[in-house]
């Protein structure tokens, strides 16, 4: 025969019917600390991947883009300005001579404009020079022949990697070397473009202001904001708040 054991019923404590108010309020006050910690500890874990592979991106580019931005800034150093454009820098340069060293200064910005465009335009026309053969043929086989009216981040990201891949002093960079996206690049048509690991496009500057003029790139970091370097395409300045704060530039990666 089986014996069937009934539960036994917990005595109850005399005089305690529950928790007080303020030990409820206590216990709900620890819960809500420790809610907020995990949740900031879980965003800062969530943003260490992407975080970590921009900086890499920007680490290899930069690496890429230093040798090829050398050999053109040193080239158009040393060789003579073509007498076919030597009048149109000279005007540019604001120079009453062609001895003045502002001529020189604007050729060497006019041939980095050439080899470094950060718009379709300026690959397309980047006068007084003509343009770069390999871009063009890139461009019009994209179906490409004329600049946008206005530049966008995604533009700016497909200029790079064309002049990584086919600009003056050929890097070899392959497509599995960096993070790339297809993107929408002039009207609907697509093309390919740097990112970072947020898979947002790159922006880039010949940051023509710095003397000499050295190349930056920058991500606009997990908020995707570029807060001061907002498409000038001058320079890209890094100081306006708050959106600054996690901009991620080749020109402070560790």
């Amino acid at each position: 025969m089986v014996r069937v054991t009934q539960p036994r019923r917990l005595a109850r404590v005399p005089g305690r019917a529950g928790f007080t108010l303020p030990e409820l309020l206590v216990v709900i006050s620890i819960l809500a600390i420790l809610a907020l910690l995990s949740t900031a500890a879980v965003l800062k874990f969530g943003n260490t991947g992407p975080q970590k592979a921009t900086q890499a991106q920007l680490r290899s580019i930069k690496s890429k883009l230093d040798t090829q931005w050398k050999a053109v800034r040193d080239k158009a150093q040393e060789e003579p300005i073509p007498p076919t454009v030597l009048s149109s820098v000279q005007t540019l340069a604001g120079a009453t001579t062609p001895a003045d060293p502002r001529v020189r200064a604007k050729y060497i910005e006019l041939k980095l404009t050439q080899a470094f465009p950060q718009s379709i335009a300026e690959a397309l026309n980047p006068t007084p020079l003509a343009p770069w053969a390999p871009y063009k043929t890139y461009l019009n086989g994209l179906g490409i022949s004329a600049g946008n009216a206005t530049t966008t981040p995604n533009e700016v990201a497909m200029c790079l990697l064309m002049a990584l891949e086919h600009g003056p002093r050929n890097t070899g960079v392959s497509a599995d070397e960096l993070l790339t996206l297809t993107m929408p690049v002039s009207g609907t048509i697509q093309g390919r473009g740097l990112v970072d690991g947020w898979r947002r496009p790159l922006v880039f500057s010949r940051n023509a202001g710095s003397q000499p003029p050295t190349p930056v790139i920058m991500s606009a970091g997990a908020d995707g904001a570029l807060g001061g370097a907002t498409f000038s395409l001058a320079t890209l300045a890094n100081d306006n708040s708050p959106a600054f704060k996690d901009n991620l530039s080749s020109a402070n990666v560790p």
